[in-house]
């Protein structure tokens, strides 16, 4: 055999070599590794999205590194992202986890997925082989959880307020209520206005008199009636007859008296009211003054008072006319 055909042999049965020598790195590359790790079992996530995330991410558990991200693809029946690690299986890890999807750093574009116990609940069971967790991406995650809930619950609020028209009814309102505050002004500045007037307060203070006067007059009428009555008494012995004869004159009399007496305490109770509540200076008293016909009623009760006055001192007069004949009898 020649050297060059020498040559031509020991090249191709190198170049055989080398291809199987590459086979055999690429189908059991990784067997000899494997002598010197950990037993690893796969799993599965489920996500919306998975930025950052790629084969070699690692997983945690409670802070522990406890396996790698192997693949990232996209789910081929829906808009969903299919995510395979492995876990190793020295480590026990719940079986009701949860997968959460956290970028790392402010500035890096990678990402790690951190398997948790969701809050309020107790961890239970085992991860086991083939499991398929459901994965949330949740970024950053710089504010706490309670901080996002509180978030969604504005918003909600915020477009529940919209919805309902609060911010319109509420203008609705203030407008409505300004407008009756500057009515309530108006009404107190006239009040005032009126109680003010020095013509005003002497009118008063007349009308006030007089119902005074007319009230020691009747507590006069009222003594004399009394002193009538005891007298009465005395001749009533002597005088039966002749007060049966004129009872019916009398009951007449009486009942005229006990509706003059009436109206006489309803306009002292009602006057007395007044000045009561004009004296302390209440707001309804301001209405009244500012009643115009509040002097003319108060004239005219002084009138009527003056009438009744004039009324019982006749029929006293008469009473005593008519006691004094009875004793002539």
């Amino acid at each position: 055999m020649t050297s060059y055909r020498k040559n031509i042999v020991v090249g191709l049965t190198v170049l055989g070599s080398l291809l199987v020598l590459g086979f055999m790195i690429l189908k059991f590359g990784d067997a000899p590794a494997k002598l010197f790790t950990e037993d690893q079992m796969p799993i599965s996530m489920v996500a919306d999205r998975a930025q950052g995330v790629n084969g070699g991410s690692p997983v945690y558990y409670r802070g522990v590194n406890v396996g790698k991200i192997i693949d990232v693809r996209l789910a081929p029946d829906g808009p969903k992202v299919l995510i395979d690690a492995l876990i190793e299986t020295r480590n026990v890890i719940p079986a009701n986890v949860v997968a959460r999807i956290r970028t790392q750093g402010l500035i890096g574009a990678s990402a790690a997925i951190n398997l948790e116990v969701p809050p309020d609940v107790a961890p239970s069971g085992r991860l086991a082989a083939g499991a398929t967790l459901k994965a949330e991406f949740v970024g950053l995650e710089v504010l706490p959880p309670e901080f996002a809930a509180l978030a969604k619950e504005l918003t909600a609020l915020s477009r529940q307020m919209r919805e309902s028209n609060v911010v319109t009814h509420t203008d609705e309102a203030i407008v409505s209520l300004r407008g009756q505050i500057e009515k309530a002004g108006k009404l107190i500045e006239s009040v005032d206005a009126i109680v003010a007037d020095p013509q005003m307060k002497s009118d008063l203070k007349a009308a006030l008199a007089n119902v005074r006067d007319a009230t020691a007059t009747a507590n006069r009428i009222g003594a004399q009636l009394e002193k009538t009555s005891a007298k009465l008494d005395a001749v009533a012995d002597s005088a039966q007859s002749t007060l049966q004869k004129a009872g019916g004159g009398i009951d007449r009399v009486t009942d005229k008296l006990e509706g003059r007496l009436e109206q006489i305490a309803k306009i002292l109770e009602t006057t007395q009211s007044i000045t009561a509540k004009i004296d302390q200076g209440k707001g309804t008293a301001g209405l009244l003054v500012n009643d115009p016909k509040l002097y003319a009623a108060l004239v005219e009760s002084t009138q009527t008072l003056n009438a009744t006055i004039g009324d019982l001192r006749r029929l006293v007069q008469q009473w005593e006319q008519e006691g004094a004949a009875l004793r002539l009898n």
